[in-house]
């Protein structure tokens, strides 16, 4: 006897009897799940009382269960039995495991009630799947994995509680318990399935931060020194991030299709037929405290592989051939940018920007409120997000954004304005300098010099001028995050003045011209 410790139940699919009154029966899935762990084998072995090689038979002797049951699908061995997997609801939520003596016996469905209060019978659920995925039509993407995850709810411990979600590479999407156990789309495969034993559903362990691989952190490609000299890594003997360290940040996207959508020919409200992607064009973050406060110390420029509609380089400031991998600033893939992301927001790092949470949702990170500090919700009165530009200009007295727009510069901005927040509350005049500001852009809005006819003047492309930008911002007319960037799957209003065929809000053309 030879003993052994496996965390993974690979799947032997039992042979079908191809005639018979037993012909096409599929065995369910806890009958297979049996096979597989007894893993009866036949070989020719020496046989001391024989003297002489004879036939044997072997098998496992199972003495013990993991609280988590990792099982491989094992179709790449045996893919003529995707069949089992298309048979509704084979694929079950809960499952029992009895071990008693080295035997093993498996159950599902009704039988679970008979087994509930026995003591060597153990109940698990079904929390994870990793599957195969195709693209179904030719000359698209290959093949690659995807998973699905069963999110619990707090305090319910109810097995397929409709939790689950899809993970697709960055996309994350909550999708309904029958889509996520339903492999009968030739597309789809299984992989890998994670059981969990029943009661571990809602206990969270966190001893992996203690460790975290911080390298990409600290070297010396995370500043890019094209675009900012200045800039430095961390040093990690002194400037490690931990909880509560203060960074500022600020994101900059390119669009990837812009949106398109109809305006009935009465002026009626118009429809979205095909919604604005962006992607992740460049990421500045610069250190929140400490003697070198507002330099940055993460500057990447982000490769992207898909065709780019526009760069939007009044808002992005990223130039067309900037984001290419062989661009001179030196742009590194979306995963490794996304890896520093993650790694200062799960060392508790506290970031500081304007318009995070737009930047973040289209990022497509969770960061929690407690690590968020919003310049947008800083100085927020009646509903009106300001410009970042505005706010320099009233309270730092600086002029930004009068051409490209810097992710560093403003993220530095979005720092320092920050910094007086925290003047006015040690003050105690936060609410005086808010009020005031407000009624700054009021009088903006009403500045004779900026407003002709109801309309901010155009520049010299049609487009808005530059010393409008501040009246737009004045007027509240601006992105819900308060950023000047369009924020991800938006559009500024463009009613028609009925029988005029012309526009009618403000510094956007109608688009049936």
């Amino acid at each position: 006897m030879r003993q052994e410790l496996s965390n993974v139940v690979n799947l032997v699919y039992p042979m079908q009897n191809p005639v018979g009154k037993h012909r096409g029966i599929v065995p369910s899935f806890s009958e297979v799940l049996r096979t597989s762990f007894i893993g009866e084998q036949q070989s020719r072995g020496w046989c001391q009382k024989c003297r002489r090689y004879a036939p044997m038979n072997s098998q496992r002797a199972v003495t013990g269960i993991a609280p988590v049951l990792v099982v491989n699908a094992n179709l790449d061995k045996s893919p003529a039995k995707k069949h089992f997997w298309i048979a509704p609801n084979w694929l079950p939520c809960e499952i029992a495991i009895t071990v008693e003596g080295g035997n093993v016996a498996c159950h599902e469905g009704d039988q679970l009630r008979h087994f509930r209060n026995y003591p060597s019978t153990f109940f698990y659920e079904l929390v994870g799947i990793v599957a195969n995925a195709t693209s179904g039509q030719r000359d698209q993407q290959k093949e690659h994995l995807i998973s699905f995850i069963d999110v619990p709810n707090l305090g319910d411990d109810t097995p397929c509680s409709g939790g689950w979600h899809l993970f697709n590479d960055f996309f994350v999407s909550p999708v309904s318990t029958e889509v996520a156990l339903n492999f009968s789309a030739p597309w789809k495969t299984p992989v890998i399935l994670t059981y969990q034993l029943q009661g571990y559903k809602n206990n969270i362990d966190t001893t992996w931060k203690e460790h975290l691989d911080t390298k990409c952190l600290f070297y010396n490609g995370t500043m890019n020194h094209v675009s900012n000299p200045e800039g430095a890594p961390l040093d990690p003997r002194s400037e490690f991030p931990e909880a509560g360290t203060n960074v500022a940040i600020d994101a900059e996207f390119v669009v990837l299709q812009k949106e398109t959508f109809e305006v009935p020919a009465d002026g009626g409200k118009s429809k979205t037929i095909r919604p604005i992607r962006q992607a992740l064009g460049r990421v500045s973050i610069l250190r929140g405290s400490g003697p070198d406060e507002g330099t940055p110390f993460i500057d990447d420029y982000v490769i992207v592989h898909q065709s780019i509609v526009d760069y939007v380089t009044q808002y992005s400031g990223i130039e067309p051939g900037d984001l290419n991998p062989n661009s001179p600033r030196m742009p590194v893939s979306l995963k490794v940018t996304y890896k520093k992301l993650w790694l200062l927001l799960n060392l508790g790092c506290i970031f500081i920007g304007h318009g995070l949470y737009s930047d973040f949702r289209q990022i497509n990170i969770h960061v929690p409120d407690t690590q968020v500090i919003d310049t947008v919700k800083l100085f927020l009165k009646e509903d009106y997000h300001l410009k970042l530009s505005l706010l320099a200009q009233y309270f730092l007295r600086e002029e930004i954004q009068t051409g490209n727009h810097d992710s560093i510069e403003d993220a530095r901005s979005a720092l320092r304005l920050w910094r007086k927040y925290q003047e006015f509350e040690a003050k105690g005049t936060v609410k005086q300098m808010i009020d005031e500001v407000y009624d700054y852009r009021r009088k903006q809005a009403y500045d004779p010099s900026r407003v002709k006819k109801g309309h901010p003047r155009r520049g010299a492309n049609g487009g808005t001028s530059s010393a409008d930008c501040g009246w737009l911002a004045a007027t509240g007319r601006m992105t819900p995050s308060g950023r000047a960037t369009p924020d991800f799957g938006s559009r500024p209003a463009t009613p028609l003045a009925r029988g005029k065929g012309r526009d009618t809000d403000v510094g956007f053309e109608s688009p049936l011209k």
